[in-house]
């Protein structure tokens, strides 16, 4: 329905757009789903402590805009609320895109969610496993780890671990993190994926 406005109420709107982002990082991969996990990442409200990471937020709540303009929505009430830790890593994700000089057109951004997953540890945190690993607690931990910056000095257990690190992460802007993190495993080894 492009260039069509529709009016549904706020609820309706958040649940397409949870919806949208579940599809955009493929929540439903060949061997497991992650519906758990998402709700957990889109219920937890982003904040931060860092100067000047307030940015990521709000280029987390860029998706919202994005989504209406694809879907043709006027998500007037729900652009308000807070970001939350789904579109942080979504939006960080959309900046790994744009960041590699890819030319074949395809869309990887759900390819960096997941790297970015990994890096923190709840890529294990499958619809099948998530009550078994404690994941209601679990996540949440992981979760506060990164917004706390309770992580290790080089990153290990935030979203941008790094092999070597000269600065403590935990007092570095994420998106200078994160641009450590794509010298150090991209662009340094001439492998810009």
């Amino acid at each position: 329905m492009k260039g069509k406005e529709r009016y549904l109420s706020a609820s309706e709107v958040r649940n397409e757009y949870f919806q949208w982002l579940c599809d955009v990082i493929y929540i439903n991969q060949e061997e497991h789903s992650y519906w758990f996990l998402a709700k957990a990442l889109h219920k937890k409200e982003y904040f931060w402590t860092v100067p000047n990471d307030d940015n990521r937020g709000m280029e987390g709540k860029k998706l919202r805009n994005l989504f209406a303009s694809e879907l043709g929505y006027h998500p007037k009430d729900f652009l308000e609320r807070p970001c939350t830790m789904l579109e942080l890593i979504v939006g960080l994700a959309k900046r790994f895109e744009d960041s590699m000089l890819d030319t074949s057109g395809e869309d990887r951004i759900a390819r960096w969610f997941w790297e970015l997953m990994e890096n923190c540890g709840l890529d294990k945190y499958t619809d099948e496993a998530y009550i078994d690993l404690d994941g209601p607690i679990k996540v949440d931990e992981i979760l506060n780890k990164i917004l706390e910056r309770t992580y290790k000095r080089d990153g290990r257990g935030g979203l941008f671990p790094l092999k070597e690190s000269k600065k403590d992460q935990r007092k570095v802007e994420m998106w200078y993190q994160m641009c450590s993190y794509l010298l150090e495993n991209y662009y340094n080894k001439g492998k810009n994926v």
